[in-house]
């Protein structure tokens, strides 16, 4: 009877391991009619249930500093606050003058697994990204400097960089990282003012919790567990 018990706590513990939740992968697809948007403006997608909200920022002398996120039929671009237009090319997150970055703040942990990148024209296709859990304050990356994005006060983990070629066609950056609720994403930070593209989509990985059904399959197997432990003591 004590073999009978153990046997089905080990059970019980296996199931237990293997039902801590499933992977389900999820793309935010990013296209519009043609918007530049204004200074400091969000926009919101949600897919599967999980929200991303995208902002976008430009980096000056005195740091990151609010842009304009434009949604266009081919992706979100960036227009900082030193443009005075927003035409061809300057519509695209580029590093030309100003370093210019899509902000993206999800809803709930996602392990970010791909971005999806397209230029505009024939050009380089860099990307530099940082990726972290991180709460950030209202006016978020206002201020904040590439070495203070990964110190204790902001919390980002260290950058990355991934570089591609030049080119006209659209490009399938993977991004390397754990569960995070954060990802700042754009051209490459020191690439010599010759990267732009719009973001297309991204597609992640997020945890789901299983079924009512599973849940109560394990129930079912705890009862068992304790009619067997019963079993053994009134023996």
């Amino acid at each position: 009877m004590k073999f009978r018990w153990f046997t089905c706590a080990a059970v019980l513990s296996a199931f237990l391991a293997g039902t801590n939740g499933s992977a389900a992968a999820i793309t935010w697809t990013f296209s519009g009619p043609g918007s530049e948007g204004s200074i400091g403006n969000s926009r919101s997608f949600t897919s599967e249930g999980i929200t991303v909200t995208a902002t976008a920022w430009s980096y000056t002398s005195s740091g990151f500093q609010a842009a304009r996120l434009g949604l266009w039929s081919t992706g979100l671009g960036v227009c900082n606050q030193g443009e005075t237009g927003c035409g061809n090319p300057a519509h695209q997150a580029d590093n030309a003058g100003r370093n210019e970055f899509v902000l993206f703040q999800f809803s709930s942990a996602v392990d970010p697994l791909s971005v999806r990148i397209d230029p505009y024209g024939s050009y380089d296709r860099d990307v530099s990204y940082w990726t972290g859990n991180v709460t950030l304050p209202s006016d978020l990356l206002a201020g904040e400097t590439y070495s203070s994005l990964t110190s204790s006060g902001v919390g980002f983990f260290s950058r990355i960089d991934n570089n591609g070629s030049i080119s006209s066609s659209p490009r399938n950056v993977s991004i390397t990282s754990p569960f995070v609720t954060t990802l700042l994403f754009g051209p490459r930070y020191n690439g010599g003012g010759d990267d732009y593209f719009k973001i297309t989509s991204l597609t992640g990985t997020a945890s789901v919790p299983e079924p009512s059904s599973v849940l109560l399959l394990g129930l079912g197997l705890l009862g068992l567990v304790w009619l067997q432990r019963k079993s053994y003591f009134t023996v």
